[in-house]
């Protein structure tokens, strides 16, 4: 018989999803009856902890893709020059370590329009993803909410005009299904831009009123609290963004399970330094230090898996335990 692959695409999505796990672990049990079908699947690996029995209950393997090193760089730079003068840059090396964005930068004939991780995001979002045309956004927006709110592979192609769908998949925004006749946006990172986008509207428009905020996004259901957490965490990179959005929302009374959804954005981001830096008094005089110290020893970490032999090893996820 022919060997049949299963893609499973963004499995940290379902990661506190307690039905969607036992799905998948029935699905597991079934196949691995199934000689000749195999399961493919990828998985950010902040949230690879939350599959860890299933890793072992099914001897998957774990290959984990490395962001690019400073010698891949140097070789990098080599074929585009213009990267030579950013790479020493503080501002640029968590961008030019990631492939996706290193790909982007290059695509970029100014670059001095593109100073952090922010102004990058913005960038993607109003030239790349919306294609400097603002009648987009709201086709985009809808279709990136509707997919994630549905636990859908993608929204159908009949609830937009079809010219604006040929000109998005033209130009690479989006991709779609022949079969079942549904878009998505063709990059995670776009669906993660696009998120951070939706979220920083809601924010502006509740004008200080955090319940009304929130109560808005939960209409998005249990996906969510995940997309929140990326939000706070590219929100940590500038001081003008802490400044803003966080100061605020970790020193205000906030509904519980949103105070710790924010929380575990902060550990989790690799930028977290700077806050902790800035707020070290507040932290101390408002007693969140040790609230701060318990979720890291709880969120703050992911799992590296060794096959030779089979064993986990915990290694920090962000920067929050060394902070």
């Amino acid at each position: 018989k022919n060997n049949v692959y299963i893609y499973i695409d963004a499995l940290e999505f379902i990661s506190d999803n307690i039905l969607k796990l036992d799905l998948l672990n029935i699905l597991f049990e079934r196949i691995k009856k199934i000689n000749n079908v195999h399961i493919i699947a990828s998985c950010r690996s902040s949230e690879l902890a939350s599959f860890s029995t299933l890793i072992n209950n099914y001897d998957i393997f774990v290959y984990e893709i490395k962001q690019i090193s400073n010698d891949q760089l140097d070789d990098i730079s080599t074929h585009f020059p213009s990267l030579k003068p950013i790479i020493k840059e503080n501002e640029y090396k968590c961008l030019l370590s990631i492939p996706f964005y290193l790909d982007k930068i290059t695509q970029i004939s100014n670059l001095q329009i593109v100073q952090n991780i922010n102004d990058l995001r913005n960038y993607l979002w109003h030239e790349k993803i919306c294609l400097g045309n603002t009648d987009y956004v709201n086709i985009i927006t809808g279709i990136v909410i509707d997919r994630a709110t549905n636990f859908r592979l993608g929204s159908s192609v009949n609830n937009y005009k079809h010219s604006d769908i040929s000109k998005l998949i033209s130009n690479d925004v989006l991709i779609q299904d022949k079969d079942s006749k549904e878009v998505r946006l063709k990059y995670d990172i776009f669906e993660d831009i696009c998120f951070e986008q939706y979220i920083d509207k809601k924010f502006d428009d509740s004008k200080g009123n955090y319940n009304d905020f929130f109560t808005q996004l939960e209409t998005l259901g249990r996906c969510v609290y995940r997309r929140y957490q990326i939000w706070i965490e590219n929100k940590l990179f500038a001081k003008e963004t802490r400044m803003k959005f966080l100061y605020s929302l970790v020193f205000n009374t906030l509904p519980l399970e949103w105070k710790k959804q924010t929380e575990i954005g902060i550990i989790k981001s690799k930028y977290c330094n700077n806050f902790f830096e800035e707020n070290e008094n507040e932290l101390i005089n408002q007693r969140l230090f040790f609230e701060f110290v318990k979720l890291t020893n709880i969120y703050g970490f992911s799992i590296k898996y060794s096959l030779f032999p089979l064993n986990m090893i915990l290694k920090e996820s962000g920067n929050g335990r060394r902070c």
